[in-house]
């Protein structure tokens, strides 16, 4: 990909006055949380079920990370699959990293509650066939592992023209329009955008609601506001029947908020934003 044009895996070359990068991340290890292969629905859905598969075959579990994605993870196994021993292994002495105090505290209790053991501390790395605790030396016996850390950007596709526009972790670099520096014809938004704020699904629909707007008074030759960045809001359920929500002016686990994404993952909501009914995709 260049300033001006991209090719399609098919050979396809597409000419372009302004582009909008939004490719994201992933997980190396971790196809569950956000497939690398699975791109229609059918597969998607066939590689859930393959991890399912695995998930009621195993004894123990460990999930390394707990940050959301691995908190959430841990949860939902225990409360799907309370014979299954499920540990949560992070490096850090509190759980959620940059949340508020309390919402760290409540989610480690709901998680114990559910029987989820938590290890504080811990750096587990992958050798000679095993996961291994660098800072203990201890060896997990654990039947499966899910590594809910190191998320990666997909960028790729950008490194070899474009290169000078990523920052040190890999990220776009964008100013207060979400405008690449250095590249006035391409936006970027999302996981793959260094915004400086909160990577999550709700946010990356508010910043392409932001930058369509601003696109089109630019075209327009009328002004733009910046995008204001958001203080860190998260729903996060743990099981199925108790999560927190962090609010910028408290931590509640009030089941009606909680539930306003226990209830699907936001699936739905996705799909009318699309104008497409799941039921219909699915069938």
């Amino acid at each position: 990909m260049s300033a001006k044009s991209a090719r399609l895996a098919d050979g396809t070359e597409l000419h372009f006055n302004s582009a909008i990068l939004a490719s994201g991340t992933r997980y190396p290890s971790m196809p569950m949380a956000k497939s690398l292969c699975a791109m229609d629905i059918q597969s998607r859905n066939q590689e859930l079920l393959n991890e399912h598969q695995r998930l009621k075959q195993a004894r123990k579990v460990m999930v390394i990370g707990g940050g959301v994605v691995g908190v959430e993870l841990a949860g939902e196994i225990a409360h799907a699959m309370p014979r299954t021993q499920v540990i949560l292994a992070h490096n850090k002495e509190v759980l959620l990293d940059n949340f508020k105090p309390k919402a760290q505290i409540k989610a480690q209790r709901q998680l114990e509650n559910l029987g989820v053991e938590i290890q504080f501390n811990s750096r587990y790395q992958y050798q000679n066939g095993c996961y291994i605790d660098l800072n203990s030396g201890q060896a997990s016996d654990a039947d499966l592992v899910f590594e809910a850390t190191g998320v990666l950007p997909n960028n790729d596709y950008l490194k070899p023209h474009l290169a000078h526009i990523l920052n040190e972790r890999g990220f776009v670099k964008v100013d207060n329009r979400l405008q690449v520096i250095d590249e006035p014809s391409l936006y970027a938004l999302g996981d793959i955008a260094d915004i400086g704020e909160a990577k999550l699904g709700y946010l990356a629909s508010q910043q392409g609601e932001y930058l369509a707007k601003a696109i089109a008074r630019n075209r327009k030759g009328k002004s733009i506001k910046g995008y204001k960045r958001n203080p860190l809001m998260a729903l996060v359920p743990i099981g199925q029947k108790q999560g927190l929500v962090q609010l910028p002016f408290a931590v509640t686990t009030c089941n009606h908020l909680v539930r306003l994404k226990q209830k699907d993952l936001f699936i739905n909501k996705v799909y009318r934003g699309f104008g497409t009914q799941p039921n219909a995709r699915l069938s």
